[in-house]
């Protein structure tokens, strides 16, 4: 990606990402990172210096920073095995970052789990996106938990291609003004799973949260979505908004949608929905009236549902990759 720096987190050989040292970061192994970042590990993580993860990284970036940093972490693995890891994101205050989250499994038959913590400070804002393409013989798990304090902003968008995933993303609001928006698209077929766990907690007032998630099955594909809106006694003008839309393409395929919000102060703004459905029949004949074939009317159907989701990507070079990708999974007979 352009001005993005790149970093291989897994290597084939079992080796780390090499430390990277800059003005405005460090990236390290995050087991180095608890002995070179003792003090901050001691005060703030106490419960991670003393776990037992070994593998991932610790990005951390310092406070006021006026440039925006940009950075592309790549996984790569290849053995046949269960691999785990934890990575850590501290956000210093007043700073910005992009990153960008990509996997690429050789491997026939891989498990995959990965947690990150992400600690956005005082009016910090970080952007995350992932896109999953395993294949359909690897299992993947993410769990992300994210921390944010005064007038912080978290956006995260999960794309995911055919492949057996699990994600959990659970967002927790530390004060006031602090906003969130998630965004997630799904593509599953033949038998794959995909599972989207959304849990956003607003603790404080002033918050603002916006989900979007969409999931296309067909064949014997199950996609499965689960978000909560928890809306706490005492944050009053929240304004949280919980949207998930479904298409359903052959009668064996299985989407199940849970949207929940829980609420326990007056005086905000909350909505939620799901809706479930196949193509529109009207809009397939008016095409087949005008010349388009089924398939190609079908393809240009699926690319509206999905672009509404990938438009909302910012980063040029990674949106086209995003749609390309997506593109190619979306041809249905």
């Amino acid at each position: 990606m352009e001005n993005f720096l790149s970093m291989n987190i897994f290597l084939e050989n079992e080796k780390m990402i090499s430390p990277f040292e800059h003005k405005n970061f460090v990236i390290n192994e995050i087991s180095k990172a608890k002995n070179e970042f003792s003090e901050i590990f001691q005060t703030n993580f106490p419960k991670l210096r003393d776990s037992s993860f070994e593998k991932g990284f610790f990005l951390y970036l310092f406070d006021n920073q006026t440039d925006k940093v940009k950075i592309h972490l790549h996984h790569s693995f290849s053995d046949e095995k269960i691999e785990k890891a934890k990575n850590l994101i501290i956000v210093g205050e007043n700073c910005e970052v992009s990153i960008l989250e990509t996997f690429d499994f050789a491997s026939t038959n891989f498990s995959n789990s990965l947690s990150c913590e992400i600690f956005l400070r005082k009016n910090s804002k970080c952007e995350y996106l992932i896109f999953q393409k395993n294949g359909e013989n690897i299992s993947q798990t993410l769990d992300f938990q994210v921390f944010q304090e005064k007038e912080s902003q978290f956006n995260s968008h999960f794309f995911v291609a055919n492949s057996n995933v699990r994600n959990q993303l659970s967002i927790n609001h530390l004060a006031e003004f602090c906003k969130t928006f998630c965004n997630g698209l799904s593509v599953a077929k033949n038998s794959v799973l995909i599972e989207n766990q959304v849990f956003m907690n607003h603790n404080f007032a002033n918050g603002q949260s916006q989900q979007m998630f969409k999931n296309i099955a067909s064949d014997k594909s199950v996609a499965k979505f689960l978000g909560k809106v928890f809306v706490a006694k005492n944050s009053q003008k929240t304004d949280a908004s919980q949207s998930n839309k479904n298409l359903l393409l052959s009668e064996t395929a299985k989407i199940q949608a849970t949207p929940h919000l829980e609420i326990y102060t007056d005086d905000v703004k909350c909505s939620h929905g799901s809706s479930t459905g196949q193509l529109d029949e009207n809009a397939l004949f008016y095409m087949l009236s005008r010349g388009i074939s089924l398939k190609d009317a079908k393809k240009l159907l699926l690319q509206a549902f999905a672009n509404d989701l990938i438009e909302k990507i910012s980063i040029p070079d990674f949106r086209n990759y995003v749609s390309e990708n997506i593109e190619h999974y979306l041809i249905f007979n």
